[in-house]
């Protein structure tokens, strides 16, 4: 009930008996009557009483509220939303914001974004046939786009996952987008959990026939969102997707799978915000947020992303901007073996400052001779 839009509109012109400036556009007048709508409610008791104890001169007059905006407006700013989480909690705000929170205009950029377009084109002609009263599925009431959930190639031990009566009971007493985002994040979880290398590429299957950067955005967004979503009760999940991330290039089918897999990974360094925060706070927060794997060829694959993340949200100024990739990934790695030396008890002889510094700098230094341009985040042709 707290969430609040501050009006900035300045109206000046002619207006009309309403009190509405003329020449406006549909939304914009609906914008101003909103604001005198507000303007105009009568004080409470308690705003009265405490503006005359104040001393003031007159009673306090009340902030616009957002759920005073027309539904279609109120629609257009859950538009822009793009995290499930904060769309869900809009819902328990009140009726009016329920109403539209869980709306399937609210939740299309959520879905698209999370899941790709393909299976946002197949969910929505599922609804609209619900809408129809066809069914929306087969004879068994499973929806057509649920059939990319089955993965006929099976999860662990050849099984199908995900297809449970349950799951079409809820799509059958709601069927939205919102419905259609909970089974999916129910069943990728747990066959995440299962078999994470499987679920990946069973995941690209389900994707359907969209762009390979559209498809592999999609993979490192979900496996992003469901990391921190229900977290700490995804632990299996979020070790199942660390050791997915960090599979070596030979224990891939192929060099596609292994060129995919490192942009996979690219892409899910490339959802942390690292601008404005120093190397060793964004390298905590990456951590705490990450699994990390116990061997450390793995923890290196992810750091060397997290390093080219970091120095690609470098601005002027930064003392750490147009450096190359392998200068943050130094920096990275040896204030990780420093916070190992110094905590770790089968550490006996524990590392001096003076042999900490120069140990890295004589591994910066080289690093910078052995540099190239490209090897700049900030180059077009870095990699």
């Amino acid at each position: 009930r707290d969430c609040v839009i501050p009006w900035s509109f300045q109206l000046s012109g002619h207006k009309n008996a309403f009190g509405v400036p003329e020449g406006l556009t549909d939304r914009t007048r609906s914008i101003a009557m909103v604001q005198m709508r507000t303007q105009s409610r009568p004080p409470s008791v308690g705003s009265s009483s405490s503006s005359a104890s104040a001393g003031g001169s007159g009673a306090a007059t009340p902030a616009p509220s957002l759920t005073l905006l027309p539904k279609d407006l109120l629609a257009h700013v859950f538009s822009h939303i793009r995290d499930p989480a904060l769309l869900c909690r809009l819902s328990r705000v009140c009726h009016a914001t329920r109403a539209v929170a869980e709306g399937d205009s609210a939740w299309t950029p959520v879905f698209r974004g999370t899941f790709g377009s393909a299976l946002l084109a197949g969910v929505c002609e599922s609804v609209a046939q619900c809408g129809d009263s066809s069914g929306g599925g087969d004879a068994a009431g499973r929806p057509a786009w649920m059939e990319a959930l089955a993965f006929a190639d099976g999860g662990v031990g050849g099984e199908e996952v995900g297809v449970g009566d349950e799951v079409c009971v809820m799509w059958r007493r709601c069927p939205s987008l919102r419905t259609a985002f909970r089974i999916l994040e129910g069943v990728l979880v747990e066959d995440f959990a299962r078999d994470g290398r499987g679920c990946l590429g069973r995941m690209r299957r389900a994707c359907g026939a969209i762009p390979e950067e559209e498809a592999t955005a999609v993979i490192a967004r979900f496996i992003f969102w469901a990391s921190r979503a229900g977290a700490p009760r995804r632990e299996g999940f979020r070790k199942a997707a660390a050791m997915a991330l960090t599979d070596k290039a030979h224990s891939l089918p192929g060099p596609a799978e292994a060129d995919r897999l490192r942009a996979v990974r690219r892409l899910y360094a490339s959802e942390f915000d690292t601008s404005g925060a120093s190397l060793v706070g964004a390298t905590r927060a990456f951590i705490a947020s990450t699994c990390m794997p116990s061997e450390s060829g793995r923890v290196c694959r992810l750091m060397w992303d997290f390093a080219w993340r970091y120095g690609e949200q470098r601005a002027p100024g930064d003392p750490l901007f147009g450096e190359c990739q392998d200068v943050v990934y130094l920096l990275v790695w040896s204030a990780l073996v420093l916070n190992a030396d110094a905590h770790s008890p089968k550490v006996k002889t524990k590392m001096r400052q003076g042999e900490w510094v120069r140990n890295t700098r004589l591994a910066i230094e080289a690093a910078r001779a052995r540099s190239t341009p490209s090897s700049n985040p900030h180059h077009p042709g870095h990699r």
